[in-house]
């Protein structure tokens, strides 16, 4: 887990071919090859791929769900979030699908 001061001294080393960024709710570090500004953003996405559907039942799963959800984006996938989705209600769920 990356906290604030461990991403305040990454950032600090230089990188010669991408850019990293902080998830502050994952508390993960992303990194993205220069090389990959070229490729297509979400706008040229096809808009009938199929979605994943990260859902997690309160606030304390929240970190782990979001480093799920971060790193499938960081993959190529379409992610819904659907969060504190707890035993009270699966409509959120459902809405989500």
């Amino acid at each position: 887990r990356v906290d604030p001061d461990l991403y305040e001294a990454i950032s600090k080393i230089e990188l010669r071919n991408g850019t990293i960024h902080y998830h502050e709710m994952a508390r993960i570090v992303s990194m993205k090859a220069s090389a990959l500004d070229s490729v297509s953003s979400e706008a040229d996405v096809d808009s009938n791929r199929r979605k994943i559907v990260v859902a997690c039942a309160g606030t304390t799963d929240l970190p782990v769900a979001e480093e799920a959800a971060v790193t499938l984006e960081a993959a190529g996938c379409d992610v819904v979030r659907v969060y504190d989705a707890g035993v009270a209600g699966l409509h959120p769920i459902i809405w989500g699908l």
